[in-house]
């Protein structure tokens, strides 16, 4: 399936990127993904007082996965010292920046058990989400984290300051037009939510019925009720 993605070539000399054009590419994809965070926490005065608590949390997570994007470029970045003698003096330039997102040492634990796989450790240790944020090893606030998405922001703008020549000559292939994508097997509407949810909702109890499960089975009531704004 990978195999029929295409791959992004340089639109100067239609091959593939060299190493460090790949992670300049990728610092700017990352802060694509930052800047429209940032410009919808800006877009209101008290983000808040404004943002449910329940939007705000899943907010605050995707804002760290973001920064746990730029922290993997940051180290294949770093990677690449010995190949341009660039990169060591503009990683040092915005050491202050990168050592702030870094004070978080259990961040890519974070990451990897919580915010994008599903409570579990590479050995197979079953881990909770609040463990790392009562250590105080993972953001919990809203404000931090937009203080980090700010920091990553800044810093990749002085690394491709660093670098202009190369980050410039990337522009087309940072700014190509792409389609508007189709719903493919999805819905698009707001009105066609019920709908879909109802007739599969059926379908499921059906199926559930036969297995001896009622759909007046507490389980439902309690899942139900969480989703409630009103509880």
């Amino acid at each position: 399936m990978t195999d029929e993605i295409p791959e992004v070539l340089h639109p100067v000399r239609g091959t593939s990127l060299t190493p460090l054009e790949r992670q300049l590419w990728r610092f700017r994809m990352v802060t694509v993904e930052v800047q429209s965070m940032l410009r919808g926490y800006y877009s209101v005065d008290d983000v808040a007082r404004v943002v449910p608590d329940e939007l705000m949390f899943s907010l605050t997570n995707h804002g760290l996965i973001l920064v746990s994007k730029f922290l993997e470029i940051w180290d294949d970045f770093g990677s690449l010292a010995t190949a341009d003698p660039r990169v060591v003096p503009a990683r040092k330039a915005v050491d202050p920046f990168v050592s702030r997102l870094l004070v978080w040492k259990g961040l890519e634990t974070f990451r990897n058990t919580v915010l994008a796989h599903p409570y579990e450790t590479k050995e197979g240790k079953l881990v909770g989400p609040w463990y790392l944020l009562h250590a105080r090893r993972a953001p919990t606030y809203h404000a931090e984290v937009i203080l980090l998405l700010l920091l990553v922001n800044l810093t990749v703008a002085a690394i491709l300051s660093v670098f202009y020549q190369e980050y410039r000559d990337l522009g087309p292939a940072l700014r190509a037009a792409y389609p508007v994508p189709d719903a493919g097997a999805g819905i698009s509407r707001g009105d066609q939510i019920q709908p879909a949810h109802r007739a599969l909702t059926v379908e499921v109890d059906r199926r559930l019925k036969a297995l001896g499960v009622p759909a007046s089975n507490p389980v439902f009531g309690e899942f139900t009720q969480a989703t409630n704004p009103k509880k």
